[in-house]
């Protein structure tokens, strides 16, 4: 019979997305991660694999908790559903926080030398760049047009979390 996790898997994991989000994927020492979880090696271990497959958890939950917010305002889901396209592109612009984007800041790092990850970065960014289109379709915008001005908008979105991050 296996031995019931010894700790709160939503906890160890919410407080590994924060540093890995302050500090990256290679500031994130694994003594560093296990010190702010409150877990040991073993647990680490045996919950996620490896420090990338805690990494790519971690991918999730902030995709769970930061993006898919995003996403749905873009859309016009939710409180977001009486807003013009433009209005709901503005309101997600208008958000940051001093940390940038655990996804920009990804893409700009880690995702560089690690496929997998890479590939869980980009399926993210894509996801918000599409929800970036369907705002823009709701301007008036067709469907192609859209298309080509959400791939800019994504650049100025990644562009200014990056900056948020070095000037808060």
């Amino acid at each position: 019979m296996a031995r019931p996790r010894s700790f709160d898997a939503d906890k160890a994991l919410d407080a590994a997305t924060a540093l890995f989000w302050e500090r990256g994927y290679d500031g994130a020492g694994l003594s560093d991660l296990l010190d702010v979880m409150g877990i040991q090696r073993g647990s680490l271990y045996k919950a996620w694999g490896s420090k990338k497959g805690l990494f790519l958890a971690c991918l999730d939950r902030y995709d769970e908790t930061h993006v898919a917010p995003g996403i749905a305002v873009l859309e016009g889901q939710g409180a977001a559903a009486g807003l013009s396209g433009a209005d709901r592109i503005e309101a997600v612009f208008q958000s940051h926080d001093t940390r940038g984007c655990l996804l920009c800041n990804s893409a700009a790092g880690i995702a560089g030398t690690d496929a997998e990850i890479a590939a869980a970065v980009t399926s993210r960014l894509d996801h918000l760049t599409r929800a970036f289109a369907t705002a823009l379709r709701a301007t008036g915008l067709d469907a192609d047009a859209a298309t080509v001005e959400a791939e800019k908008l994504m650049l100025q979105y990644m562009g200014m979390r990056v900056r948020h991050r070095a000037a808060p």
